[in-house]
């Protein structure tokens, strides 16, 4: 009997010991929670945000959701977990999904040539599909990382080609249905969504704001279009519906979900930041899986996975300011603030069994370098720091000087060696050679022809006075028209200059229209347009100069002018020639 209780009595003691450990764990982790709360509301009256709303999944479950601030000022209305926000880029990992559904259904392959689906893009090299996706098209395709929005647009092109459905319509049917996405919406015009199933949607949206150069809140904007880039609308509860279903292979399969998460390597085996819609990054040999959003100014997100250790966070907000400060899109989410204390309370404590102490980076000198002084592990210092620059930049942008001159004074002194480090590292980024559209020695010309303009725009005045001058000084002498040489010289230069600047303008216009389209590409709807400018351009450009070489002849037959008028006009004629010729090759180097 004694046997069986002491038996009973330790069995028993020991659960109830487990019991009181698990206990102790969530009444931490509930604490760590209510100080990441309080974080982020601290962080958005820094960035002065109207509003926001965040959630944390944890486990394939909403761990917590909340709203923060007032999605309409005006109105008094709060932000809730149902607010419902633009996401900006993080579009973009929906059009990744969509892509990779395709891939698994054999109706695409990445490295199919993006040419397959009408899209032009001027490269020295072949653009496929997954250099669109990777965000690596750019100079020789495939050799280094560089975010360019424009061009993942060009993904609902192929997805229209590949499935015959439009992005949107295959984004409602195979994701937004499926998950019970009802806080989520394509952006559509005010006659589009009234009456539809996405009503509600746009009712609960945020209202955009900004801050004006007094850093007072003011009415914003929002980016009304919608496409593989951007445009969607959603609330946190929804992305998170949407990140259980990535933890839990409910869209893709497994080794299609891994694809689309590893980075992208390019030839010489460099890690590049970015993988097939996705960010991809180890930091601390955590494996971080994230995408944000941005358009000022009025549109800022955050979804940061940490697959590994099932764990997510989720910020939306109705100004740009998550996102603005913060060089995140330079590969490493670190840069960022939340991403930064996010890593430092759930993430770091479940890796290494020891929690990291938060730091008043708005104290004093002495504080923070007393505090820092005392951790001696260098993975907790490296995390520190990244902590430490995010809120120099939140203190640099909204405007308190010194404080963040303090603080760039304690990161200087306590990482002398590493201060510079990150800023090399970005410049690094898409630091590689690329092929330039249009020559030096064209740009060189062009710019001379931009100081002839310049010459027109002040000559022509002069030109205008000294002929109303003469014009008076001969109808007082009582006398016929009579032409000086300083008069038809000046009359002729400005003459000449106005032509000569009407080239330049429409050469102006036309070359930086064409450039951003050949070096960003265009779909099948542009290439008529972009045919006709080539065609018509120099065409006009040369009748121009023809007509111009008929007068100068003209000038000289008849002798209607001075020497010295005569031999200006010729001079900018073969001026205009020579810009016309270089207009001419410059055109036909592009259609090449």
């Amino acid at each position: 009997m004694v046997l069986f209780m002491t038996i009973f009595i330790i069995v028993n003691g020991t659960a109830l010991s487990q019991a009181t450990v698990v206990k102790d764990s969530q009444l931490a982790e509930m604490d760590i929670t209510r100080q990441f709360i309080q974080f982020i509301e601290d962080l958005r009256r820094d960035l002065k945000i109207p509003g926001l709303s965040a959630a944390m999944v944890k486990d394939g479950n909403v761990l917590w959701a909340k709203g923060f601030g007032f999605a309409n000022i005006e109105k008094k209305i709060v932000a809730t977990p149902e607010t419902s926000y633009y996401l900006a880029s993080l579009t973009k990992t929906f059009a990744s999904t969509i892509i990779m559904q395709l891939v698994e259904q054999g109706k695409l392959d990445l490295d199919t040539p993006v040419s397959t689906y009408n899209i032009r893009i001027f490269s020295p090299g072949v653009i496929t599909v997954r250099h669109l996706l990777s965000h690596t098209s750019e100079g020789q395709p495939g050799t280094f990382y560089s975010y360019n929005g424009y061009r993942f647009q060009f993904l609902g092109q192929v997805i229209r080609k590949a499935s015959g459905r439009s992005f949107k319509d295959l984004l409602i049917e195979k994701i937004l249905k499926p998950l019970d996405m009802t806080g989520t919406a394509p952006n559509m015009s005010a006659h589009e969504y009234s009456g539809s199933a996405f009503a509600r949607v746009f009712e609960n949206l945020s209202q955009p704001y900004a801050l004006d150069k007094n850093g007072r809140i003011v009415k914003g904007h929002f980016h009304r279009s919608f496409g593989a880039s951007g445009g969607l609308i959603s609330t946190v509860l929804d992305i998170a519906k949407y990140d259980i279903a990535l933890q839990q292979y409910r869209l893709l399969r497994p080794e299609t979900q891994e694809m689309a998460f590893t980075p992208f390597v390019s030839p010489t085996g460099e890690r590049l930041p970015y993988a097939l819609g996705w960010f991809s990054q180890v930091y601390n040999g955590v494996r971080l899986i994230w995408h944000y959003g941005y358009y000022s100014p009025s549109i800022s997100t955050l979804i940061l996975k940490a697959p590994d250790e099932k764990m997510t966070l989720i910020v939306l907000a109705n100004t740009d300011a998550l996102s603005r400060p913060f060089p995140i899109g330079d590969g490493d989410v670190l840069n960022s603030p939340l991403a930064a204390a996010f890593f430092r309370m759930f993430i770091f404590p479940r890796k290494t069994g020891r929690t990291l102490a938060a730091v008043n980076w708005k104290s004093t000198r002495e504080e923070i370098t007393s505090q820092l002084e005392q951790e001696k592990d260098e993975h907790a210092l490296d995390l520190y720091k990244k902590e430490m620059m995010s809120y120099w930049r939140v203190l640099h942008t909204m405007g308190h000087k010194e404080k963040a001159s303090r603080l760039r004074e304690v990161y200087s002194s306590f990482f002398p060696e590493k201060k510079q480090a990150a800023s090399q590292k970005r410049r690094a980024i898409g630091k590689q050679q690329q092929v330039p559209v249009v020559g030096s020695d064209l740009k060189l010309i062009m710019m001379v022809c931009f100081v002839i303009f310049m010459l027109g725009f002040i000559m022509w005045p002069v030109g205008k006075g000294i002929r109303f001058l003469e014009k008076r000084k001969t109808k007082n002498a009582g006398t016929g028209k009579q032409k000086s040489g300083l008069r038809a010289a000046a009359t002729f230069i400005a003459w000449l200059n106005g032509v000569l600047g009407l080239f330049y303008v429409a050469v102006t216009i036309f070359r930086g229209g064409l450039e951003f389209l050949l070096k960003n590409g265009f779909g099948e709807k542009q290439y008529a347009e972009v045919k006709l400018i080539f065609a018509t351009i120099p065409l006009a450009f040369g009748c121009i100069s023809i007509l111009l070489v008929c007068f100068t002849f003209w000038e000289w037959k008849k002798r209607n002018r001075s020497v010295m008028g005569r031999w200006f006009y010729t001079v900018f004629t073969a001026g205009s020639l020579v810009l016309v010729f270089v207009c001419y090759h410059w055109y036909m180097v592009l259609l090449a």
